[in-house]
């Protein structure tokens, strides 16, 4: 760790030399955007192919770890939407990935430790190669991953094909996303699997004992030797570790690529809407870097924050807020829409007050009003409401102030030809027009939160920006508002909060809604409403909104006039401070003098769960915390029973035992410090939770995986 640190530290004094003495915030923003990317899962790793935009070139697909292990896409082997960014697609006939026999001998294992990490969609049972290095000739000395009707296995060969597998594999992975980890540890000879994020089993490879180097190629989709038994289906996020991976480690790689970077469900529902995507800027935490807001679109033109627009709590995820003075995103036009009299423009707005000429979106060749499409939303130019402007002239008013400027609206234009032409609020038809227009034949920027050249800007957030090269249909106009709008989304979170309601006396989610001035509302059973001291302030969450602290007074406090014989403190927390012992939520009869339950950060970078049941009891987990990185953290106890901590859906740490636990608190603190030496939380606190029970190990990994970054 200390060696990762001081690399950090070099790291971050180079980019600030390689940047530039621009201002200090804006070059430290951009070495605190690049550290964050660090996930603590490179060591060891020796293959990193994502296949996302950037790492496919033509037929060269990179390799993102440091060892320059790029393959080639040979016999037609595509590129597909996938868990995250895009993912490999092979046919089954004859699509695979070469990658060779690097010189470095660094994919050859011999007799050490090593670890397959991938997200896998198989479309068919029969057997399939995943990965796999071998060379050619008995007994094909190497290793592989494979697939068949019911088992996913790996095929040790020294010097017997030795296959050790594990059952009911299709079950999971047959056409849907799942996660396999499979890690090797020749020390302790087991070959172990994980499923999701969890360990599913553990088998005996005593009978493999030689090294597995080999001359063979390494391949992704089918046996290099042999080239037979050719996997059909997708592939993504594949990585290869010269060492075996830890259960914490592989429950954090599931966690980061399903509900952290963009949920299973968010992928469906960007794929269904995908069909003449041109342009799609959801600026998300992946999606925003620097200046710098990605196009998940198919035009891959990126847009470039100017002004200082900030990321906000966005309708999905992240938003952009733009001041109303000078902030707006530039982008390069898409050149299809050249000449176009068919498309759509879509995007979720809020905005505290309707102004005149608030520029949510322009399409513009150059400054030229007469070649200008735009866009207002909260415009008080002819009557409060939205407005479409088209080529030197208003089309279309919205103009009877039946937009409330509280909360988000969907906006979205159609045009269907040169003049039939209609905007929507909200999936509903709010005007048409039939004059004659058209896109210009030049085209040079799409402009989010303003047209510049006159001095026209947006004042609020802005989310979910999309343009096509079509014309949707009036049920994909429905169906895209649908998708995102806050009824739907909050009963989605309704009942996947039901989920883990037993026993729940507890649950301030600080989302929205439940977060008015310094009330915290609590969606447990309890009722016990927190205020909000010192001004902790709403942020981006895991899940919509977080509070963050400023390490220096901000706290929250609840009620509590539970006797507790068990319970369970769970929250998600982003800390900053990892050096300084610090608490982010505790139960206490007078927080000045005394303390009871807690999860804390110890002064060695660890998480520790506290109990009192007359003396003190303690866990202190093996995880070293890195600073900008959220973590699900749990701990809990029963009397007479053990205390237990968990970190990331797995159990961290070793139980201590419990008596009969302290009964006589009177609050819940959260963000608090204890009265003494240990201090106010410095970071971001999200989905607490409190339960009048010790939930099971299954039960926490449930909540764990379940807990989605949108």
């Amino acid at each position: 760790m200390r060696r990762f640190l001081i690399i950090l530290s070099f790291l971050a004094i180079g980019l600030l030399v390689i940047l530039g003495w621009q201002p200090i915030s804006a070059a430290t923003r951009q070495v605190v955007n690049l550290l964050k990317n660090y996930n603590g899962l490179s060591d060891g790793l020796v293959g990193y192919w994502t296949f996302d935009g950037p790492q496919v070139s033509g037929t060269a697909v990179t390799d993102s770890s440091s060892s320059g292990n790029s393959g080639t896409l040979t016999s037609g082997a595509t590129i597909d939407p996938g868990v995250v960014g895009q993912s490999l697609k092979l046919d089954g006939a004859n699509d695979y990935v070469s990658v060779g026999d690097p010189a470095s001998g660094v994919l050859d294992f011999g007799t050490g430790n090593f670890s397959s990490s991938f997200w896998i969609r198989a479309v068919e049972s029969a057997a399939n190669i995943i990965i796999g290095k071998r060379q050619s000739g008995a007994p094909f000395v190497g290793y592989l991953i494979y697939h068949d009707t019911a088992n996913i296995a790996i095929q040790l060969n020294d010097t017997a094909q030795t296959p050790y597998g594990l059952g009911a594999f299709t079950t999971a992975c047959l056409q849907q996303w799942c996660h396999v980890v499979v890690t090797i540890n020749r020390s302790t000879n087991q070959a172990i699997y994980y499923l999701n994020g969890a360990l599913v089993a553990t088998v005996d490879i005593s009978a493999t004992t030689g090294s597995l180097d080999s001359t063979g190629g390494f391949s992704i989709g089918r046996d290099d030797p042999d080239g037979a038994a050719l996997y059909a289906g997708l592939l993504d996020e594949i990585r290869m570790y010269n060492r075996a991976i830890s259960a914490a480690e592989v429950a954090y790689l599931y966690n980061k690529n399903a509900p952290e970077k963009r949920t299973q469900q968010n992928v469906n529902k960007n794929n269904s809407f995908g069909d003449g995507l041109v342009g799609f800027w959801p600026f998300n935490g992946a999606d925003v870097s620097g200046t710098t807001a990605t196009d998940l679109g198919s035009g891959g033109n990126n847009g470039t924050l100017t002004g200082g627009p900030i990321v906000y709590p966005g309708l999905v995820g992240q938003a952009l807020k733009f001041d109303g003075t000078n902030d707006h995103v530039n982008i390069t036009a898409p050149t299809v829409l050249q000449s176009s009299s068919t498309f759509t423009v879509s995007l979720w707005a809020e905005s505290p007050s309707y102004k005149a000429n608030p520029m949510a979106l322009a399409i513009r060749n150059g400054t030229d009003p007469n070649q200008l499409f735009a866009l207002y939303p909260y415009d008080t130019t002819n009557g409060n409401g939205a407005r479409v402007f088209y080529s030197g002239a208003s089309i279309i008013n919205q103009n009877n102030g039946s937009i409330a400027n509280t909360g988000w609206h969907h906006f979205l234009f159609v045009s269907r030809s040169s003049t039939d032409h209609e905007l929507f609020v909200d999936g509903s038809s709010v005007g048409t027009s039939a004059t004659s227009k058209t896109l210009p034949a030049t085209l040079t920027n799409v402009t989010i939160g303003a047209w510049e050249p006159n001095a026209q800007w947006y004042s609020g957030s802005i989310d979910e920006v999309r343009v096509y090269d079509r014309a949707l249909s009036a049920a994909e106009v429905a169906a895209l508002y649908k998708s995102g709008a806050p009824d739907k989304r909050s009963e989605a979170n309704v009942n996947q909060n039901k989920r883990f309601d037993g026993g729940l006396v507890g649950f301030w989610p600080f989302n929205g809604p439940d977060v008015s001035g310094t009330v915290a509302t609590d969606r447990g059973s309890g009722g016990n409403n927190g205020t909000l001291t010192g001004g902790p302030s709403v942020d981006v969450g895991v899940i919509g909104q977080a509070l963050k602290f400023d390490n220096t007074d901000d706290y929250v406090t609840i009620a509590d006039a539970t006797d507790r014989t068990a319970y369970t403190i769970a929250a998600w927390v982003q800390p900053t401070d990892i050096t300084s012992t610090s608490i982010f939520v505790n139960t206490a009869g007078n927080p000045v003098t005394t303390w009871s339950h807690q999860i804390r950060i110890t002064s060695a970078s660890k998480f520790e769960s506290y109990t009192f049941d007359g003396a003190a009891q303690s866990v202190i987990g093996n995880t070293t915390i890195i600073a900008d990185q959220w973590y699900f953290v749990v701990g809990t106890a029963e009397n007479s029973g053990s205390l237990r901590l968990y970190v990331n859906g797995v159990e961290d740490g070793t139980a201590d035992t419990v008596g009969t636990l302290y009964v006589a608190g009177t609050n819940y603190m959260i963000g608090s410090n204890s009265g003494n030496s240990m201090g106010f939380f410095g970071g971001k606190i999200d989905e607490v939770r409190y339960y009048n029970r010790a939930l099971s190990a299954t039960e926490i990994a449930e909540i764990y995986k379940a807990s989605r970054r949108e």
